[in-house]
């Protein structure tokens, strides 16, 4: 085996290593701020962020729309929004979009309801959220560097 040889199983190696890299840090991050997106509360109040002594849900409310809203785009942005409210099961419908060969690709993950930048906001007046009053995606964007190290550190064991 020449030096030829090992340079191509490096490249190799490094090529995988950067795709285990990047899923990771994709699944961490869709994750993370899933597991913040609020849900809504129709048995007390707090629709909206309003908290619930200051207002009744309309009838027919159900909550998980936000959070079923969230899309994932590989090197393309997502439009539009998602009819319904079931969010159960949608983060890994999302996921499953990340491509095997993960390294190389833009990835987008965005919620496109009208009302998401006011609960990323994080405001817990009348139009912000008592569920996620720091937001979601900020929070999550401080986390980053951690987020890729632990990826790297478990792929280079």
């Amino acid at each position: 085996m020449g030096f030829s040889d090992d340079i191509k199983k490096f490249t190799v190696k490094c090529s995988s290593n950067s795709d285990a890299v990047v899923r990771k840090t994709v699944l961490e991050i869709t994750s993370m701020i899933d597991e913040m997106s609020p849900v809504g509360n129709p048995e007390g109040g707090g629709v909206g962020g309003v908290p619930p002594w200051k207002s009744k849900p309309p009838v027919g409310y159900v909550g998980g729309h936000f959070r079923a809203n969230w899309q994932l785009g590989v090197n393309v942005q997502p439009t539009g929004e998602i009819p319904g409210h079931e969010y159960k099961g949608v983060l890994e419908k999302e996921q499953a979009k990340i491509p095997a060969k993960a390294g190389g690709h833009v990835y987008y993950y965005q919620n496109n309801v009208p009302y998401a930048q006011v609960l990323e906001d994080g405001r817990t007046d009348s139009s912000g959220s008592f569920q996620a009053p720091h937001g979601m995606v900020g929070i999550t964007t401080l986390h980053f560097g951690g987020i890729v190290e632990k990826a790297a550190a478990e792929v280079n064991k």
